[in-house]
């Protein structure tokens, strides 16, 4: 999913997102979810797409993903996890997998700190 996040910045939101920002990187350690399944005409689960973050204090991340398709072929690995680092600028995350690959998203601690939005999708605190 860190490839596929990437997000433009008007003068105003990169200013603002060059100002660290402790308060809401202590907000958002912990773990995260969100799911999204989709059903058959019959009520039956067709597929189903799972996402968690871990934001740890020392700036690592681990997330996790995973797509339930039915009858889906054994030798393909349904699950894949990227760890990386990561640093909070204003409302904006910058994180940086292990393998290298970088990714910018917006990111709001909303339902009183229950819920998590990063690009719009809410997260569930765990």
């Amino acid at each position: 999913v860190f490839q596929s996040i990437q997000i433009s910045q008007s003068r105003n939101s990169a200013q603002q997102s060059a100002q660290p920002n402790s308060q809401l990187a202590q907000l958002i350690v912990g773990h995260w979810t969100w799911y999204q399944g989709t059903k058959t005409a019959g009520g039956g689960l067709a597929a189903s797409n799972s996402r968690e973050i871990w934001f740890y204090p020392n700036g690592r991340y681990q997330y996790t993903y995973a797509t339930y398709v039915p009858n889906m072929p054994a030798d393909i690995d349904p699950v894949k996890t990227i760890t990386g680092s990561y640093r909070v600028q204003g409302n904006m995350v910058a994180a940086q997998a292990d393998s290298g690959e970088q990714a910018t998203f917006t990111i709001e601690v909303v339902e009183g700190g229950k819920a998590l939005r990063i690009n719009g999708e809410i997260y569930i605190r765990e």
